[in-house]
């Protein structure tokens, strides 16, 4: 065989691969969500179901990463929460965000660790405080524009 085949068949099955990883990582993280925004969905901030008054989101992808490793991490090993460990100074960089703020979805990845998955959003604030500012948050905080939460 040519190497050029050889090459692109190696290409085909890398990609392939990476998909099937993708589409597995779908599946996990849709056993939590009833349906999965996607890039242009109009979006509310909505953490009522919590019980809060607000929403959380990062300024950045790397944040809000973090946050999430640090937080399964805890719930792991049973640490208690104290405002010198790790998760608490990433916390602090977190946005309280109001509910019902409007935004637009502009990127949906799967976020996967320690056998537990997410869907991390990336969405442009559309009112409010932090208007037309992007930011990163889960599926878990928004709700789409009728106010049906993602999270089941």
């Amino acid at each position: 065989m040519k190497p050029t085949i050889v090459a692109a068949r190696a290409v085909f099955i890398a990609m392939t691969a990476a998909l099937m990883l993708m589409a597995l990582a779908a599946v996990a993280a849709a056993d939590s969500y009833a349906r999965t925004p996607k890039a242009g969905d109009s979006v509310r901030f909505e953490n009522a179901a919590a019980g809060e008054k607000n929403a959380w989101a990062y300024a950045d992808q790397t944040w809000l990463s973090t946050f999430l490793r640090l937080s399964i991490d805890a719930a792991l090993s049973g640490a208690p929460y104290d405002r010198s460990s790790p998760l608490a100074r990433v916390t602090e960089r977190g946005l309280v965000i109001d509910n019902g703020t409007r935004a637009s979805v502009q990127e949906v990845h799967f976020f996967h660790y320690r056998e537990h998955d997410d869907l991390v959003i990336r969405a442009r604030i559309l009112d409010g405080q932090f208007r037309n500012r992007s930011v990163w948050t889960t599926a878990a905080e928004l709700a789409d524009a009728s106010g049906n939460k993602y999270l089941k």
